[in-house]
This record gives C-alpha cells, sequence and structure tokens, in this order.
C-alpha cells in the first residue's frame, strides 16, 4: 500500500465530498437544486474514491475496497446542468425524459466490469480511454449550455424568476468549474498524447484543486441554506404597512382574474408589476407575504383552474388533454402535468374520466 501526502489529502476531499452531498440531499431549503448539487458532490466524491484506491494500491491489500473505484463520472456534466438551471429558473421540472440524459452512466458500469480482468488489459485500456473522452465532451457540452443559459437569463434581466444574488452564485460556480476543467485538461494531456507514460501522480495537482472546490461550494452553498442573507432591500419591504400589502396583493388577484393574463404563457412577475407600477421585488415579496407563494404558483393555480372547466366542457372536445393545457396559459407539457398532478392529486386524464359526463 502506497499513502503519501498527497493521495491522503485527495482522500480528505473525497469524504468531504461524500459528507457535503449527503446534507445537501437532506436538506430541503433549497428544494430541488440542492438534490442536484447533493449528487453532483457525490459523484464527485466516487471519483476522488476511485482515484484514491488505484493510487495507494488498497485494492491489492483489500480486495473488497476495489467497490469504491465505481465512479458516477459521466453524471457530473447533466447534474451541473440542471443544478443551474434548477437555481435560475424555478419552473423548471425535472421529468423522466431528462434522466435520458444520465444515459451515458452506462459506460461508467461497463468501465467497473472491464477493470475487473475479466477481458484482459487491452480491452480495460480501450474502454477507459472511451470513458475519459465521454466524461471530457459531457462536461464540455453541458458547461456551454449551463453559460448559455446564463446568458439568457442575465439577457432578459432574470424576469424576476430569481434574484440577483442566486445569479452571482451561479456565475461564481461556473467560472471556477470552468477553471477547475482546464486545469483537469492539462493535467490529462499526457493521457492523450502519450509521448510519455501517463502516471496517476499526473492528477495530484487536479484532484487536490478539486478538493479545495468541492469544499469551497459544500460550505458556501451549505451556509446560504441555514443562514438567511441580510438583504437591505427586505428591510425596506419590511417596513410596508399589512394594510398596503393586503391592498396590493387584491389589486394584483384583481387583473389576474379581470384581465385573465394567465392565459397568456409569457406573463412574468415584472409584466404585472409594471400594470400596477411598483418594483418586481416588491410585488414578489408581497405574493409571498399575503398568499404565502411565489407569482409562477398564484399563476399556475388559476390555469389549473381554467383547465378544470374546460376540459369537462363540451366545447372543447375536438381539443386534446395537451391542447387544451396550452390553451390555458401551459406552454410545457411536462410543466402541466406535473403542476396539475401536484394541485389535483390526479393526473389530467384521470380528473377528465371522473368529472365528464
Amino acid at each position: 500500500m502506497k499513502l503519501n501526502v498527497f493521495n491522503i489529502v485527495i482522500l480528505i476531499g473525497a469524504i468531504q465530498a461524500l459528507i457535503f452531498g449527503v446534507l445537501h440531499l437532506l436538506n430541503n431549503r433549497k428544494g430541488v437544486s440542492n438534490k442536484f448539487l447533493g449528487l453532483l458532490l457525490i459523484a464527485i466524491a466516487t471519483s476522488s474514491f476511485s482515484f484514491f484506491v488505484f493510487d495507494s494500491r488498497l485494492e491489492k491489500v483489500y480486495s473488497l475496497s476495489f467497490v469504491f473505484t465505481f465512479t458516477f463520472e459521466n453524471a457530473i456534466g447533466p447534474l451541473i446542468y440542471f443544478y443551474i438551471k434548477r437555481l435560475l429558473d424555478e419552473r423548471f421540472v425535472f421529468t423522466w425524459k431528462h434522466s435520458l440524459l444520465f444515459s451515458p452512466i452506462l459506460i461508467d458500469i461497463v468501465v467497473f466490469i472491464t477493470r475487473m480482468g475479466i477481458f484482459g488489459r487491452d480491452i480495460t485500456y480501450v474502454f477507459n480511454k472511451i470513458n475519459i473522452y465521454t466524461i471530457i465532451i459531457s462536461i464540455t457540452v453541458y458547461l456551454s449550455a449551463t453559460i448559455i443559459i446564463m446568458i439568457y437569463k442575465h439577457h432578459r434581466d432574470i424576469k424576476g424568476k430569481k434574484d440577483e444574488v442566486s445569479f452571482l452564485w451561479a456565475k461564481k460556480v461556473i467560472i471556477t468549474l470552468i477553471i477547475t476543467f482546464l486545469i483537469f485538461i492539462v493535467f490529462r494531456k499526457t493521457y492523450f498524447l502519450e509521448h510519455r507514460k501517463y502516471t496517476l501522480e499526473d492528477n495530484y495537482p487536479f484532484y487536490i484543486i478539486f478538493s479545495v472546490w468541492v469544499y469551497w461550494i459544500g460550505i458556501s452553498a451549505y451556509i446560504k441554506t441555514i443562514i438567511p442573507i441580510k438583504n437591505k432591500k427586505n428591510e425596506v419591504y419590511n417596513k410596508v404597512s399589512e394594510k398596503d400589502v393586503a391592498t396590493c396583493a387584491t389589486e394584483v388577484r384583481n387583473i389576474i382574474e379581470r384581465e385573465k393574463i394567465y392565459l397568456n404563457p409569457e406573463i412574468t412577475l415584472k409584466d404585472v408589476a409594471e400594470k400596477i407600477n411598483t418594483s418586481p421585488q416588491l410585488l414578489s415579496y408581497v405574493l409571498n407575504s399575503f398568499y404565502k407563494k411565489n407569482f409562477n404558483t398564484l399563476i399556475n393555480e388559476y390555469r389549473i383552474e381554467e383547465f378544470k372547466k374546460k376540459v369537462i366542457d363540451t366545447k372543447y372536445d375536438h381539443l386534446s388533454i395537451l391542447g387544451i393545457a396550452f390553451e390555458c396559459g401551459f406552454n410545457s407539457k411536462s410543466t402541466f402535468n406535473a403542476v396539475f398532478k401536484k394541485t389535483t392529486g390526479l393526473t389530467p386524464q384521470q380528473f377528465k374520466l371522473k368529472h365528464k359526463k
């Protein structure tokens, strides 16, 4: 067994990634985005554990330790993408179709099996190399997609869907990830160029820097969920009287019901704020204070009620369920199905069969 300062630091990094990953999975204060971050940290932990086992030659001493060489490295790219996407867009709903993007994990499984030595060293080498390429391509593609999402959100001024704090945090995560990823490419270059023999020691700098990144994102993100961020604007909003809050909330509801703005799939918090001559931030505060729900939840509730009326109305028999949903303001099948199920406890089809005369 070969232990040194470097692989011990990497082992500590793997343990802290696992601990922070579990903590984020169990912490419900940030909802779904926190789950994606937790899974991301666990995927990173499996990579670090695998590296430690091989570098320290632990599997030569304790054969059972070989199970720790199983990784989910091909899940890192999609998890980065879904973490940032959900962080910036509360309306995003993860569906089974999205889970198909995690199918490259099958490559991780194949690589683990070949490492058992069943098919010989040549086959193991080939699949290891394929795995490295798929990981690099995956992270490159998903980092690029994430950057595009962030540019779009910034261009649209985030449309009141998330505060500036979340956007700045996402920006820090992506920038540091890009730097870390580039370091990974640099220290893996010998694996591809093969102008000299590749050794595990070539990866020490990368894994140590990655351990520092994991510690930073793990503890920073967790602290953000348990310690309220002091916001001067919120201090001002807290001084708004209950009467003014109620008046504003009533005005919003009147506009929603009178103009049926929920039928517009592009309606945003900013649009409604302009209608009542206030800021999106103040309107968001009013809705959360008075109705205990955000703008998207409130609008979707109206859309669901509209759908429930139309789906049992014979005038709309010529439309499919999805067609009626679109008529009611939804522009995404997955969002509609998820919101309807959460609101009624039934699928749209079940509701139609139960109430249609």
